[in-house]
């Protein structure tokens, strides 16, 4: 066994040789495997081809080690890094059964698996153009009266298979390597319906990992990929793993692809068209961890922890992104087993990770509602929380508020109050449209509401010609003052108290047109009302 074979010469094999560490085939040198090479795979790190300068021939047998963090049976989303593989391969490892004529039997595996009902499809493939819900997409897979030798492991294609095996398996196929700059592998958005439409499943091409920061994105692709984690290798079975333009969730996903991986990603423009992989997109390492080119800022993470499960959401603000989806910056959200926990763009598309424009003049205030749901039979209920990290990348005179409509109260989201802790009841309304993020400069975002409550305040005429009324509660204090949409304080006044009631005028004559806040404390809290001068 070899750990790494370097060559820039001409090497045949004429006998069973393995590699545990990275083949490299520099500019000029020509390796042909005879069929002879195996690329061994275990728990220590995977084998692998790594870019090819010169020339690779020839036949390799590609192994896959499986980990199994909690021990369950589960799908696994999984893809050929060779051409020429087929299903009778991976049958080999688990059982493989469905309406093909050659399925596994119970007596397979030393009986292993006594319940185990052969007709049952257990493998499948994701059929974009079917059409239907995301989850009606999936077609059985070898089909029906194929054999498994007659079908092949797509390379580039990605498959969804049933492992029954509870202990870490190891997986080999073989076949010949797609080397170069032009390796395609394409995708669709061919069904029509633009809520689930453009969602592929493919598999990494090379016996290598990728780096996803690395691919070139071609125009209409989402530039996010997504993976799901269903037996709880990165911490959270049964949930989708995401990254997109440097961040990523969980926050230890970098966006390294392994070999053999399928993910999703989505195509958001009708009709079709290639991911070019290349050479250079390969990752070097046996054990790759793929560090920033450069430090993220203004970026907000929060974990939701409930019911022994949890979810996580970033919102991101970035020069260059939009308040609405966009392909750039923005995850979709794909349905997890169990909890869900997201954000709305601004036109209501539910994100993973949410990349929002930056806080400017115009736009000196963001605001995020945050989505909480289960799936299925389990619904969150109890005792949660939400834990806040690296909200400290925002620059100073940034304000960031947890607005909680349940109980009618909000918290700065800061070192000392990183942790929200709530219950979740049979009230429906205990979690749903209950949390609203609200991101801006610190003289807007002030308040524990976005406005103070209409019972309690009243600004009359507004909109306004300049000259304003202002009554309020007297369990308000007498002191408000105008803020401008740059967070500058432009006025402020003493109400007076008349028949229990604070009252008072503003003058904003001498202000030009636009929207301005009323700021407003009732010794504990902030308030702001908005209002618009013409």
């Amino acid at each position: 066994t070899f750990y790494d074979i370097t060559t820039s010469n001409s090497v045949t094999l004429s006998s069973a040789q393995n590699i545990s560490g990275i083949l490299t085939i520099n500019s000029g040198g020509t390796f042909t495997t005879g069929g002879f090479l195996t690329l061994l795979s275990s728990a220590s790190g995977d084998a692998m081809i790594g870019p090819v300068g010169g020339t690779l021939s020839g036949n390799v047998i590609a192994q896959r080690y499986l980990p199994n963090g909690t021990s369950v049976r589960a799908y696994r989303f999984l893809a050929s890094p060779v051409v020429g593989a087929t299903v009778a391969d991976w049958k080999i490892s688990f059982p493989i059964t469905g309406t093909f004529t050659d399925p596994n039997t119970p007596s397979d595996f030393g009986g292993a698996f006594p319940g185990l009902v052969s007709s049952s499809p257990s493998m499948y493939f994701y059929n974009e153009p079917l059409g239907g819900a995301f989850t009606a997409r999936y077609a059985t897979y070898p089909l029906n009266g194929n054999s498994t030798s007659t079908s092949s492991l797509v390379n580039g294609t990605g498959y969804a298979a049933y492992v029954r095996q509870t202990a870490p398996i190891t997986l080999s196929v073989t076949g010949s390597v797609r080397t170069g700059n032009n390796v395609t592998v394409p995708v669709t958005n061919l069904a029509g319906d633009p809520t689930d439409d453009g969602w592929n499943l493919i598999g990494n091409p090379f016996p290598a990992p990728i780096n996803w920061s690395s691919v070139t994105i071609p125009a209409g692709l989402n530039n996010a990929v997504y993976l799901k984690d269903n037996t709880g290798n990165l911490g959270a079975a049964g949930s989708y793993v995401t990254y997109i333009s440097g961040v990523g969730t969980p926050n230890t996903y970098t966006g390294v692809i392994p070999s053999g991986e399928a993910f999703f990603v989505r195509y958001t423009t009708a009709g079709s068209t290639n991911i070019v992989f290349k050479e250079a997109d390969k990752i070097t390492s046996r054990n790759p961890t793929f560090l920033r080119a450069e430090t993220i800022t203004n970026i907000l993470r929060a974990k939701l922890k409930v019911n022994g499960r949890q979810d996580e959401l970033v919102i991101r603000l970035v020069d260059g992104a939009k308040d609405e989806v966009d392909n750039n910056f923005d995850a979709y959200k794909l349905t997890n087993d169990y909890l869900n926990f997201s954000s709305l763009s601004s036109d209501g598309k539910k994100l993973s990770i949410n990349g929002a424009l930056s806080l400017s003049t115009k736009s000196p205030l963001k605001k995020f509602p945050l989505v909480i749901a289960g799936n299925g039979t389990f619904q969150p209920s109890g005792n949660a929380t939400i834990n806040f990290s690296e909200f400290e990348t925002f620059a100073s005179g940034v304000d960031i508020y947890l607005k909680d409509a349940f109980v009618g109260d909000s918290v700065k989201v800061e070192s000392k109050s990183s942790v929200y802790t709530f219950s979740i009841t049979s009230d429906p309304k205990s979690y749903q449209d209950r949390f609203t993020l609200s991101i801006g400069r610190a003289n807007i975002v002030t308040s524990t509401q976005d406005e103070a409550p209409g019972s309690l305040i009243s600004v009359y005429p507004n909109p306004t010609e300049g000259i304003f009324t202002i009554q309020l509660s007297n369990k308000f204090e007498k002191t408000v003052k105008a803020i401008n949409s740059i967070g500058k304080e432009v006025g402020q006044i003493e109400l007076t108290n008349e028949d229990n009631l604070l009252k008072g005028q503003f003058d904003l004559t001498s202000q030009s047109s636009g929207l301005y806040f009323i700021q407003i404390s009732d010794g504990n809290k902030f308030y702001m009302k908005k209002v618009i001068k013409k």
